[in-house]
């Protein structure tokens, strides 16, 4: 596992995960992109102090995983045109409180970011959408839930959906992806280290 600080990166994981949203109506929100975790562009894994805690102990690892390419978060029935390029980029983030000695951390909190930043080539404009998955007290069920969407358009101006909250039944149905994913970082994180 690598160790460093990433202390932007922890910063802009933080604010997004605090960041208040409104509820959501039904059409506010597009489903999550599929993951290909075998053909991955880069996968690591760091730790920093929690910028937001007064605590020595209390850490933050970020885990990031990111595939690029037309097919790049692409849903399962749906190709990527010729025109459109895509990035993918996934981080498992893990609260950890660290006990005296520092060789054992117990989690407390753990939230899957989601980023797929779309570009169309003919027209300049770019897309960014935001799913953020969070299991705020390391039960394993998730209870919170935002999504956001941010459009830059051939003129330079923005166009900005959110963040808006997924809430009931939506995000109970988004349970399997954060556990599979969760699952398949922890692992591919683990891997490195060998």
């Amino acid at each position: 596992m690598k160790r460093g600080i990433c202390t932007l990166s922890v910063f802009i994981f933080l604010a997004i995960c605090s960041a208040t949203g409104s509820a959501a109506a039904a059409d506010d929100w597009e489903d999550l992109p599929e993951l290909i975790f075998q053909e991955y562009v880069e996968i690591e894994t760091v730790v920093g102090p929690n910028p937001y805690s007064e605590k020595d102990n209390d850490f933050i690892v970020v885990t990031k995983y990111e595939e690029e390419g037309e097919k790049a978060g692409a849903p399962g029935k749906r190709k990527g045109s010729g025109d459109q390029t895509r990035s993918l980029n996934v981080y498992l983030v893990t609260g950890l409180i660290v006990l005296d000695g520092g060789e054992m951390g117990i989690p407390y909190h753990s939230s899957l970011i989601v980023s797929l930043k779309s570009a169309n080539k003919k027209v300049s404009v770019q897309t960014v959408q935001q799913w953020v998955l969070s299991d705020s007290d390391n039960d394993g069920q998730l209870d919170q839930g935002r999504f956001q969407k941010i459009t830059r358009g051939t003129e330079g101006e923005t166009l900005k959906k959110g963040p808006v909250e997924i809430l009931g039944d939506k995000l109970k149905s988004y349970q399997a992806y954060y556990d599979e994913a969760s699952r398949e970082l922890n692992s591919k994180a683990e891997n490195l280290g060998k």
